[in-house]
């Protein structure tokens, strides 16, 4: 009842507020940002008089913090604190900041350096072992052959920069369905959400893999999260629910619903005689 209030305080009808939030109801349950589009659609045909386009634009907005109100429950323990203003004022200051630096980082990165910007701090890296390399060229091979033949969307190596609501990675491997790809462009640097996220464990990335990655590719529900691990020759494939991955169980074969048809053996991801062989079938047919 506290967002019906904040909306009447908007300038909306009680009934066109309680349709919104039905609606809401819909959206969340579904975890789609573009129900927006229909649902604003009806609230126009459902009203007494059509809304203007600024009014739209207000509901819309409302909707949007309604909306981000219910996914980022703050703690019980900070929604209570007496501080809370200024923990807040203190936060704005903190990402206007962080936003800064950020487009900084943008201005001195170059296509032959790899890095990354991860909460606020430059990250670059070293230059990649060979078994890791070696994993990286055989997951691109494979993705990229099986994406390309029936059109599924690209597949991109680790020098694609990624952007989320607050970081830039550059992921060892990404894929985008066509939805995504369709609307890139050959000077493109910057690319949106990917679709699989793949990274490959070294001993100075692990942490960031397992720790700010892992959550930040979960919150902004890339569908799919594998982890590589070169060295034991294992893949860790996780599955997003609801904005949590889930962990697959393990098996010599992976199947993804994300390219219809492949069976990909992880013995492929590590030798590259066997990658050649699930190539070759792909091209085959």
């Amino acid at each position: 009842m506290g967002s019906l209030r904040c909306g009447l305080r908007f300038g909306f009808s009680s009934r066109i507020l309680r349709a919104a939030w039905a609606s809401l109801a819909l959206i969340a349950a579904a975890r789609d940002s573009m129900a927006f589009v229909p649902v604003l659609i009806r609230l126009v045909q459902r009203s007494n008089k059509g809304l203007s386009i600024r009014g739209v634009t207000s509901l819309l907005r409302f909707l949007f913090c309604v909306m981000l109100a219910q996914m980022v429950a703050l703690p019980p323990e900070l929604r209570d604190a007496p501080e809370l203003p200024l923990i807040i004022q203190e936060g704005v200051s903190w990402m206007q900041n962080e936003r800064l630096l950020r487009n900084e980082f943008r201005n001195w990165l170059t296509p032959e350096i790899k890095a990354e910007f991860i909460n606020g701090e430059k990250i670059v890296h070293s230059p990649s072992r060979y078994a890791h390399c070696d994993a990286q060229v055989n997951l691109v091979a494979i993705l990229s052959t099986f994406a390309q033949i029936h059109s599924l969307g690209i597949v991109l190596g680790e020098k694609a920069l990624v952007e989320l609501s607050r970081n830039d990675y550059e992921p060892d491997v990404v894929f985008f369905g066509n939805a995504k790809a369709s609307k890139f462009y050959r000077n493109q640097m910057v690319f949106p959400v990917p679709d699989l996220t793949i990274e490959i464990l070294s001993e100075s990335t692990e942490d960031r893999d397992r720790g700010v990655k892992f959550r930040d590719y979960a919150a902004h529900e890339i569908p799919e999260y594998w982890i590589v691990d070169a060295d034991a020759k294992q893949v860790e494939r996780y599955v997003n629910l609801s904005g949590k991955y889930i962990l697959q169980p393990a098996a010599e074969v992976i199947v993804t619903p994300l390219f219809p048809g492949l069976q990909l053996p992880v013995a492929a991801i590590f030798d590259s005689a066997a990658r050649l062989d699930v190539i070759r079938l792909i091209v085959k047919g």
